[in-house]
């Protein structure tokens, strides 16, 4: 689970770091066939732990109780990505980056683009 936690507490780094081993081909047949299970092929925590700790450095909703949804709270700048997460209260939010500046930010209900911060480290591209 190193690599949700290190998205939880903002350090890119490092959970692009494990992200990056987690998410990697298994050198088996099938290459979502994840190990190292202590006793098992796959290793389905392997993979998981993996999506999970993507998720959580692309959106973090509502970690302090306030309502807030935190957009890319650990995301490397350099990477370009394009997704639509769900939220609480109802809510998706649909983000695209492209090289460092996010190009696309939709929320659904627009009453909800109030609470959605973003981190510094991006910028919103207005076209």
């Amino acid at each position: 689970q190193d690599a949700i936690f290190c998205a939880r507490l903002g350090l890119t780094d490092e959970a692009k770091e494990i992200t990056l081993k987690k998410m990697t081909d298994a050198p088996r047949r099938y290459p979502t066939f994840w190990g190292p299970g202590h006793d098992w092929v796959p290793d389905h925590n392997w993979g998981g732990s993996g999506m999970v700790g993507l998720q959580e450095m692309l959106m973090a909703a509502d970690p302090y109780g306030d309502g807030k949804i935190y957009l890319l709270p650990a995301w490397p700048v350099q990477w370009d990505v394009d997704f639509k997460l769900h939220a609480p209260q109802n809510t998706t939010v649909e983000v695209e980056v492209k090289e460092g500046k996010v190009v696309k930010l939709n929320v659904f209900p627009e009453s909800r683009r109030k609470d959605i911060v973003l981190n510094s480290n991006f910028i919103i591209n207005d076209k």
